[in-house]
């Protein structure tokens, strides 16, 4: 990697770890060059201005999430457990993405701060990401239909009740970093969550 490349790359890493914990509004170029250890004059050399780096940085942020999770780990996931139950198969993926947003929880925060208050930047995040995501999803619940595993009700509300409790997690646990957030490791939460979209919450006894 040129030095060019690795001043960027300390240039975007600062950016997203002060507009995560920061915001965007609240976060200046100035704070950004002194936390990764460059001139601001050498933030304007490769960015125009603050909202320039800011497209970099989610534009960045999404393509890295989308070429890792949907090109590289979600195929690997797919492909070891092909010939497993779908329940099998959930619990894997589960495990693979809590542990991928626990690794990644800075990047996860600015992609949350910036869809919700940014429409160029939810729509990029929509088109890019969430319609393959969605795809994803639809074709585990037909996989766990024709198993017999999953009942006839309509994906939608599937997807809400499945990929909304990992939303629910990933948002509690990583954006607001709350004190019980390494309670439970990412096999742990996994499993319990199945076992509560397969089992629910009533109590036969």
């Amino acid at each position: 990697m040129s030095k060019s490349e690795e001043t960027k790359k300390k240039i975007l890493k600062s950016a997203i770890e002060l507009v995560a914990d920061k915001g965007y509004a609240s976060t200046s170029t100035r704070e950004i060059a002194k936390n990764a250890g460059v001139s601001e004059a050498t933030i304007f050399k490769y960015y125009k201005n603050k909202d320039q780096l800011l497209k970099k940085i989610v534009s960045k942020t999404i393509n890295d999430f989308f070429k890792y999770s949907l090109n590289k780990s979600l195929p690997e996931v797919f492909e070891a457990n092909k010939n497993k139950s779908i329940d099998y198969l959930l619990q894997e993926l589960l495990t693979e993405r809590f542990q991928f947003f626990k690794e990644n929880s800075k990047a996860i925060q600015v992609i949350f701060q910036e869809t919700m208050v940014n429409k160029e930047v939810r729509e990029f995040f929509k088109n890019k990401v969430w319609t393959k995501m969605d795809e994803l999803e639809t074709s585990i619940i037909i996989k766990g239909k024709k198993q017999g595993l999953i009942r006839n009700i309509d994906n939608y509300f599937i997807k809400k009740a499945l990929f909304g409790m990992i939303f629910y997690t990933v948002f509690f646990e990583e954006v607001l970093e709350l004190d019980n957030k390494n309670k439970y490791n990412s096999e742990e939460q996994a499993r319990a969550i199945l076992d509560i979209i397969f089992k629910g919450i009533k109590n036969d006894k």
